[in-house]
């Protein structure tokens, strides 16, 4: 370990390639330093901003630099930094592109309310999103972002990759399945995914929409209780082709 004066020194005037034993090493002086050395790029100040001994005075000092603002990846790097005040991220939030307020929104190191205003800056860029950047989206979207795209969005794309986001919930689903204009692929997706089908609450949703293939509702049929069976019957939701179904495979007369 250096002493804080060879430290220090170090972090003003060592070349580039030497800066990331300081900054590994760094208390918030020297990685103030680091700021101020010539050699100092750009990925340094990056790596200055992931640093655990980062501070909220390390954090202005980059804002307060215009040869680092003038780099996206900096910008987003302080919206993404725990120790960048408020009232900093909240200005450059603004000027962040779409995947990058995502990324903030599932940043469980952010200030809350920084998350949630990435959520409403996304939700407000949706409408002029491409049709690939929204299945993106979905992939990745966080809980409140999952809940605006179920409520919304009817993109078969989407809907398809938001089955493969980790945080979609069977209440998801269900709020999905209450929609009766959907995505047939999105339906035939849905239930041939055993973590989802096999859940009697999807599995009955499925059978009472309107779009279910017929050959989907088939293989769905001999997996109910006999109790969900009857249920079923007695709903005006299922379609005629289904309640005959569901009829020839309890042999209830009609």
């Amino acid at each position: 370990m250096h002493d804080r004066m060879q430290l220090l020194h170090m972090a003003r005037t060592a070349p580039g390639e030497k800066l990331w034993v300081v900054i590994q090493q760094a208390t918030e002086e020297a990685l103030l330093a680091v700021l101020e050395n010539p050699a100092c790029e750009p990925f340094h100040v990056l790596a200055i901003l992931r640093s655990p001994r980062v501070t909220p005075a390390v954090a202005e000092r980059v804002y307060a630099d215009s040869r680092w603002l003038q780099h996206y990846r900096v910008k987003a790097a302080l919206v993404h930094c725990r120790a960048t005040p408020y009232a900093i991220s909240s200005q450059l939030i603004y000027e962040l592109f779409w995947y990058d307020l995502a990324q903030v929104a599932l940043n469980p190191r952010v200030d809350p309310r920084i998350r949630q205003m990435a959520e409403r800056l996304v939700i407000q860029k949706l409408e002029e999103m491409a049709v690939g950047e929204k299945m993106a989206l979905a992939k990745i979207a966080s809980r409140n972002l999952i809940i605006h795209i179920r409520n919304t969005r009817r993109e078969a794309g989407v809907l398809l990759n938001l089955l493969r986001n980790p945080r979609l919930v069977e209440e998801d689903l269900l709020a999905l399945l209450q929609a009766p204009q959907l995505p047939v692929e999105f339906i035939r997706a849905l239930a041939a995914l055993p973590q989802w089908c096999n859940r009697p609450a999807v599995r009955m949703a499925l059978l009472r929409h309107p779009h279910t293939p017929v050959h989907v509702a088939a293989q769905l049929i001999p997996r109910l209780h006999p109790s969900e069976v009857l249920q079923l019957l007695q709903d005006s939701a299922p379609r005629p082709i289904v309640r005959r179904l569901l009829r020839e495979w309890r042999r209830i007369p009609t």
